[in-house]
C-alpha cells in the first residue's frame, strides 16, 4: 500500500557540494518558502503535514521517556520576528501540530504576532478549530502477533484523511516502523482484506478507533528512541518522524487519555505460577523432567511479560529465537537439567501457546519448522 504523497517535498540529491554553507537564516527562510503553496488551500491539511515534517526533524527523547521539540523553537522565533503569509502558515500550522504546550504556545503568540503586523489570514485558518471526527479503524498484521498495521480515519469538515502505521509488537511498548499520512482511503479496507484472505499468517479487522490511536501514540517514543528522526537514512523516501507530530494532534483532538509509557517491571510471582500450572495442566504427561519444565516455562513466562508488552503467553518464530539464543544465554542462567529438557519443553510450548491462541495450521507449521531450525542453532551453543 503506497500513500498519496503529502506534505515536504522530497530532498534531492546533491551532484556538487557548495564551498560555503547556507547561513541560519537562509536556512529558516528556505524553510518558511515550504509553506508558500498553502496559504491559497482551503484545507490545512497540507500545512500541517509540512510543519509536522519540521517538528519531526527536531523531535528528542525528554527525561520521562518521552518526545519533545523545542529544538523547533529558534525557527519560531524567526517566522514571529519577520511577518510574511509562508510565516504565518507556518506558525498556525506547528500551533496546531506541535508536540509539547511549550511549541504548541510559542507559535499561536507568534500567529498574533504576525497578524498585528498587518498580515492577511489563511484562508484554512477557521478550519484548524472544526472538530476533528473518528472515522474508521483497521488493523492488519501476522498471526503471531510479531507487528501489524494500523490504519486510523479522521474526518474535519466532511473530508477523510487517514494516519498508518508499520508497528513492531515485540516490544514494551511498541515501536512505530514507519508512519504516513493517507489523503485518500476509498477501497483500502476491501485492498487489505483481500491481502488477508490470500496469506493465511496474516489477519485483518476493523478495531475500535481509540484502540488502534493508543497502538500508534504509544509506539512513538521507542521509535525516536531507537531510530532517531530518521529510521531508514539510506532510504531518501523514508518519512521518517514526518508525521509523528501529526499523530499527537489527531490523538489531542478527540481527546484521548494520556499514554502511560512502560519503562517494565518484574514479573508477579503469581503470573507465572498460573502459566506453569496451565501449562503442566495440558502437557504435563509427555514430560520427562516435569522440574527441568517448571523452570524452563517460569522463563518463558518472565521473557514474555517483562520484555514482551506483557505478553506472557505468546509464540512466533522471532520469539523463539530470541528467548533461546539471546535470552537464554545472557539472562536465564538456566541448570543443566532444563538447558537438556529444551528441545521437549519448547515443542510443548510450541503446540500448546498455538492451541490456546488458535493459530491456524499454516502458522503451527511455520512455527515448527523455525522450531527445528533455532534448536539446531541451540543445540550447537551448548554442545560440550
Amino acid at each position: 500500500m503506497s500513500p498519496v504523497s503529502r506534505g515536504r517535498t522530497k530532498k534531492k540529491n546533491k551532484t556538487k557540494k557548495s564551498s560555503r554553507e547556507p547561513s541560519l537564516k537562509q536556512i529558516y527562510a528556505g524553510v518558511v518558502d515550504e509553506f508558500a503553496g498553502t496559504i491559497s488551500e482551503t484545507d490545512p491539511l497540507n500545512a500541517e503535514a509540512i510543519a509536522s515534517s519540521i517538528v519531526g526533524d527536531a523531535l528528542r527523547m525528554s527525561d520521562d521517556y518521552e518526545v519533545e521539540d523545542l529544538g523547533t523553537l529558534p525557527l519560531i522565533g524567526y517566522a514571529s520576528g519577520r511577518p510574511s503569509r509562508p510565516g504565518l502558515a507556518l506558525l498556525r500550522a506547528v500551533a496546531a501540530v506541535g508536540i509539547t504546550p511549550e511549541l504548541r504556545q510559542a507559535a499561536a503568540e507568534g500567529v498574533q504576532a504576525v497578524l498585528s503586523a498587518g498580515i492577511a489570514d489563511l484562508p484554512w485558518a477557521g478550519a484548524l478549530d472544526a472538530p476533528i471526527e473518528a472515522g474508521n479503524c483497521w488493523q492488519m498484521g501476522d498471526v503471531f502477533g510479531d507487528s501489524c498495521m494500523v490504519v486510523a480515519e479522521f474526518v474535519r469538515n466532511g473530508q477523510r484523511h487517514a494516519i498508518s502505521g508499520h508497528l513492531g509488537l515485540d516490544g514494551l511498548n511498541g515501536l512505530a516502523e514507519e508512519i504516513n499520512l493517507l489523503d485518500k482511503t476509498d477501497g483500502l479496507a476491501a485492498e487489505l482484506a483481500g491481502l488477508a484472505e490470500e496469506d493465511p499468517l496474516q489477519f485483518f479487522q476493523e478495531i475500535e478507533h481509540a484502540a488502534g490511536m493508543r497502538l500508534l501514540r504509544r509506539s512513538i517514543p521507542a521509535a525516536v528512541d531507537y531510530y532517531g528522526v530518521d529510521p531508514d537514512p539510506e532510504e531518501p523516501d523514508s518519512p521518517g518522524a514526518s508525521y509523528y507530530g501529526l499523530l499527537y494532534a489527531r490523538y489531542r483532538a478527540l481527546g484521548l487519555p494520556a499514554v502511560v509509557v512502560d519503562e517494565g517491571s518484574p514479573m508477579p510471582p503469581e503470573v507465572g505460577d498460573q502459566v506453569v500450572a496451565d501449562f503442566l495442566a495440558a502437557k504435563s504427561d509427555g514430560l520427562p523432567d516435569v522440574e527441568a519444565a517448571k523452570e524452563l516455562i517460569r522463563h518463558l513466562a518472565t521473557f514474555g511479560f517483562e520484555l514482551d508488552a506483557l505478553r506472557p503467553v505468546r509464540v512466533s518464530p522471532v520469539k523463539t529465537a530470541g528467548f533461546l539464543l539471546a535470552y537464554v544465554p545472557e539472562v536465564a542462567n538456566l541448570s543443566d537439567q532444563a538447558i537438556s529438557a529444551v528441545p521437549t519443553v519448547m515443542e510443548a510450548w510450541t503446540e500448546w501457546v498455538a492451541d490456546q491462541r488458535k493459530l491456524p495450521i499454516e502458522a503451527v507449521r511455520t512455527l515448527r519448522s523455525e522450531l527445528t531450525e533455532v534448536l539446531a542453532e541451540f543445540a550447537k551453543a551448548h554442545r560440550k
